[in-house]
This record gives C-alpha cells, sequence and structure tokens, in this order.
C-alpha cells in the first residue's frame, strides 16, 4: 500500500513538474517570437528598401543628371500609440520638429518631440534616412532608422530605451515652398509602437 501511494506521489509530482516545465518551454517560445519576427521583418524590409533606392536612383539619373541639395524644417504632431511598454498603456499625443538635408548621399532627417498623457510625459529623438520613390502622381518615400525614447511616469521615475524604426508617408505641394506631409513610423524598441505624423515642411 506504502509503494502505491509512492507511486502515485512521483507521477503526481512528475506530471506538475512536466507543465511547468512546458509551461516554461512555451513561454521562453512566446518570448522568442516577437525577435524572430523582428529579424525577419527587417531583412524583407531592407531588401525592398535596396530595391526601391536602386529604382528610384535610375528613375532620377534618368530625368535628372544630378540631385540638387535642398533642406527642409517644419512642425509635426499626431498620436504615438505604445504597446508592451512598461507603464506606458494610453495613446499619447506628441508635437515637435523635424529637419531634413537632402544631398548626394541621400535624404537624412532629424526629428525631435515630446507628449503625454494619463500622467506620461514622453520625449523622443529621431533620425531617418529617407528614400524618395518616382512617382509621377503622389511623391511617396520610405523610411529607416534609430530612436532614443524617455518615459517620466506618473510616480516621478523615469526610463529611457532606443531602437529602430520603419515608415513611409506621402507629401504634397500646397503653395510655393510649403508642403503636406503625412507620414508614419513603426517602431522596435522599448517594445514596440506606432507613431501617425502629420507635418507641415518649408523647403529651401
Amino acid at each position: 500500500m506504502k509503494l502505491k501511494l509512492a507511486h502515485m506521489e512521483f507521477l503526481t509530482q512528475s506530471h506538475l513538474t512536466g507543465q511547468s516545465s512546458n509551461k516554461g518551454l512555451r513561454k521562453l517560445h512566446f518570448l522568442s517570437m516577437p525577435i524572430f519576427f523582428q529579424g525577419f521583418f527587417l531583412f524583407q524590409f531592407i531588401v525592398i528598401f535596396i530595391f526601391l533606392n536602386l529604382s528610384s536612383n535610375k528613375a532620377w539619373c534618368e530625368t535628372t543628371p544630378e540631385k540638387t541639395p535642398g533642406t527642409r524644417v517644419g512642425f509635426i504632431g499626431g498620436p504615438y500609440l505604445p504597446s508592451k511598454i512598461p507603464g506606458v498603456t494610453e495613446i499619447l499625443q506628441v508635437a515637435g520638429v523635424r529637419i531634413g538635408s537632402s544631398s548626394h548621399f541621400g535624404n537624412f532627417e532629424a526629428e525631435t518631440f515630446i507628449g503625454n498623457g494619463s500622467g506620461i510625459n514622453f520625449q523622443s529623438l529621431v533620425c531617418n534616412y529617407r528614400l524618395n520613390v518616382a512617382s509621377d502622381t503622389l511623391p511617396v518615400f520610405a523610411l529607416i532608422g534609430l530612436h532614443v525614447d524617455a518615459f517620466k511616469k506618473p510616480d516621478a521615475t523615469t526610463s529611457s530605451g532606443g531602437g529602430w524604426q520603419i515608415g513611409g508617408g506621402a507629401e504634397t505641394k500646397i503653395a510655393g515652398p510649403l508642403y503636406l506631409r503625412s507620414d508614419f513610423e513603426y517602431r522596435f524598441g522599448p517594445g514596440t509602437s506606432l507613431l501617425v505624423l502629420v507635418s507641415l515642411m518649408l523647403a529651401f
């Protein structure tokens, strides 16, 4: 009888241990999936980005012998939608400035903006490479770059982190040097987030 009870207790403990181990494996697998998809997504985007860059340069060379350097500055604003960022769960409204420079090496942009909501103060610094895609109708572009974010929470604690982003958008000329632009950035790190921006840009 004692041997039977001991055997049953051993089987019960083994079953519980197995369940705990399986949960741990499932959790580990779940946590590793986003990293895999981020890498796969980045690889796909880079391939498409290079393809668009080659196509855009070819189309540009067929129409214009040389790129003209220029600068653009403007105000940006829109919603910031966070996900999987500890302590940050609500949509934040952000506003800031952007400056861009076009040269023979490509189009580079820097952005800085602040936002707040639900007691969260948010600051971000962004650097993007913009690829203009040749189009006869609406000028569109793709973006890839890096960012650094800082969050000040209601309990006065501060957290910060950085990552990379991809995105795109379109712009249209309003009058003279004034352009209306709309773009989005899908961000990886910290957590994941989506930034949707509308801006007015002045070209020099």
